[in-house]
């Protein structure tokens, strides 16, 4: 039968108080069974008080219930002290002594060494009930719990576990045994002196079987009973058949959750709220820094659909007992985690070396944690965050490969991480392609033998005019020419300085058709030929200014010194020396008006051979020759 999605509908159906100030953590109970006098009639007479035949002498109140006060008693025929539970005069009701009765009954069926044992249960001069328990010395799991009490360990969480631990094994003993718990608390688990742990209250424990005597069958229960703040689904509806083993697993669960979260799992401003909240399985915070593996333990063992839940106590104790054995591995997670966060914070603008510290770090502790426990899902997930972060960071310094080489640690793809590597990689390529296209451009082994031919020739070319002036000299200018000059040794200046212009014009047109892609060859023939074009015009001062030869010549050596001293530092360190060397030409034919041409033409040759001087010596000197934009690998 499906259940209603509104509790409203249930709640009004159940003899319930509405009262908003009633607790949640107080536990609700129905009236027993009506077995007292079947029961009482074979229940031995417990003398009690000071006398010398008294059985056992009542001291101080040990504790006080909702059912029965607890007092510490002295057995003297055995000579120790015992935990006396008897219903109190102002409560003595036929309900409260069934309960008492019903409560030992269902101890005496669980003896186990989570269970306080029952030593005998008896009846006073009153006919009152009374049981006779095994005196524990020890806090309730609660104070604890709730901080009132210092944990007996610097591990905490352990302690707390290892009572959850405890709590699983009585519980599966009962389950053994037929019997349901249905309160289970940390109200009701006693911490002894030395660690012990033991399962108390088992007022309102049910049998799962017709065939235990004196306890109550499960099936046949009508009413809500329990804790409302740790209640499970089922119990909400107050229809027995509907609980069963699931049911403690479910409290067992909502145990567990108090202790990773420090609250009970149903919360409400009044009972209403409390238990609607129960009925409906609302979703449960938890602290971020609860282990994923525990939150599953939890949430598994509280599932609202029964099915869902672990099948047996043993299941869900050992899958806690598995989370402990993982410890270790959270604990490293949980490190490296912090350092996670500091690694994030600067992956993107801080320090190379902070950030590869850290990295290094951080992987070494999530690795370590993943060797103790592989299925670790903090770890995992910690781990890859690890490795995103320093994908961020190699993607920041521009270092694919690093990145690349990250990528492929990941155990599953990353499109986004991926399109930005893709992306950096274009960038860097057209970045890589731009420089790689400057180192060529000014690689003076590009067109090298060109060069040297062209420098060739050029010295040779220099070496003719003081050779033709001695050997074939103009001694008569043609009347054709007169307009020009009359000077046969000005004509021959002149002429033979236009005579360059085809061999520069050649130079351009090889330079351009062989090298036209080589940016410092094509500098290099626009820079001879402007060159020319200014000297000439400088020589050519000669005619339209009627100046001097050796100032012409002079003013030509000055604009080849500064031509190819610009080009040496721009383009070519081996254009630098020759530009001095006319520069020494300027100065000297300036100075020596008698031999203009040879001390010229000489310098130039000089120049000449001195780039091809250079062009060899750079074979054998490193340095001389330089790649102003190539990279260092």
């Amino acid at each position: 039968m499906s259940k209603p999605a509104d509790y409203a509908s249930v709640f009004e159906t159940l003899n319930l108080s509405t009262s908003d100030t009633m607790d949640p953590n107080v536990t609700i109970t129905s009236s027993p069974l009506d077995w007292r006098d079947t029961l009482r009639s074979s229940l031995p007479r417990l003398v009690l008080g000071e006398a010398t035949d008294a059985q056992f002498k009542i001291s101080s109140v040990l504790g006080r219930g909702g059912m029965g006060i607890v007092h510490l008693a002295y057995q003297a025929a055995l000579g120790r002290f015992v935990a006396l539970k008897t219903v109190p005069q102002d409560r003595a009701s036929r309900d409260s002594e069934n309960a008492l009765l019903q409560e030992a009954r269902v101890m005496g069926l669980v003896e186990h060494p989570n269970v306080v044992p029952v030593h005998v249960i008896g009846q006073d001069d009153n006919g009152r009930p009374l049981i006779v328990m095994k005196r524990i010395d020890g806090t309730a799991w609660s104070t604890f719990l709730d901080g009132k009490a210092e944990v007996p360990s610097d591990d905490v969480l352990g302690f707390h576990l290892g009572v959850v631990l405890a709590l699983c094994r009585a519980i599966s003993f009962a389950h053994s045994r037929d019997l349901l718990h249905r309160d289970i608390k940390p109200e009701n688990v006693m911490i002894g002196k030395f660690g012990e742990v033991y399962v108390l209250d088992w007022g309102l424990a049910a049998s799962m079987s017709t065939d235990v005597p004196f306890v109550p069958f499960i099936g046949a229960s009508d009413a809500v009973v329990g804790t409302p703040a740790y209640m499970a689904p089922e119990m909400t509806v107050g229809l027995g058949c509907d609980v069963g083993v699931h049911t403690d697993i479910f409290l067992i669960g909502a145990v567990l959750y108090h202790v990773v979260t420090g609250n009970p799992p149903n919360r409400g401003q009044s009972l209403f709220d409390v238990l609607a909240c129960a009925y409906e399985g609302r979703a449960r915070p938890y602290p971020e820094d609860v282990p994923s593996e525990l939150r599953e333990i939890c949430e598994r063992a509280m599932a609202h659909e029964p099915g869902a839940r672990y099948e047996t106590v043993d299941e869900l104790r050992v899958a806690v007992e598995a989370f402990t054995a993982h410890r270790n591995s959270y604990d490293l997670a949980a490190t490296a985690h912090e350092r996670l966060v500091a690694l994030r914070a600067i992956a993107v603008d801080g320090d190379s070396d902070e950030v590869h510290r850290l990295f290094g770090e951080t992987r070494f502790g999530f690795l370590s944690a993943l060797q103790i426990w592989d299925a670790n899902v903090d770890a995992q997930e910690g781990l890859q965050a690890c490795l995103r972060a320093m994908i961020d960071h190699e993607i920041s310094q521009n270092n694919v490969a690093a990145a690349r080489a990250l990528m492929a640690q990941l155990s599953a793809p990353d499109p986004e991480l991926a399109a930005r590597i893709d992306e950096l990689e274009r960038q860097l390529g057209q970045e890589a392609a731009k420089l790689e296209k400057l180192a060529y451009d000014y690689d003076e082994n590009v067109g090298i033998g060109v060069k040297r031919w062209v420098v060739a020739v050029m010295a040779g070319l220099f070496v003719l005019p003081p050779v033709l002036e001695r050997v074939a000299p103009i001694e008569t200018v043609p009347t054709w020419l007169h307009w020009i000059t009359t000077d046969g040794t000005r004509l021959a200046v002149g002429a033979w300085g236009f005579a360059f212009l085809p061999f520069m014009i050649a130079i351009l047109y090889v330079t351009f058709t062989r090298l036209g892609d080589h940016k410092s060859s094509r500098i290099f023939a626009e820079g001879l030929f402007i060159m020319y074009v200014v000297g000439f015009g400088a020589r050519s001062s000669i005619f339209w200014a009627d100046a001097p030869i050796h100032l012409a010549l002079g003013g030509e050596a000055a604009v080849f010194s500064v031509a190819l001293m610009m080009l040496g530092i721009a383009v070519d360190r081996r254009l630098f020396p020759p530009g001095v060397v006319f520069m020494l030409a300027a100065l000297a034919v300036a100075m020596t008006p008698a031999y203009p041409v040879p001390i010229f033409c000489g310098a130039a040759s000089l120049a000449c051979m001195m780039y091809v001087a250079g062009d060899i010596l750079r074979r054998f000197v490193p340095g001389l020759s330089r790649r102003p934009f190539a990279r260092e690998d």
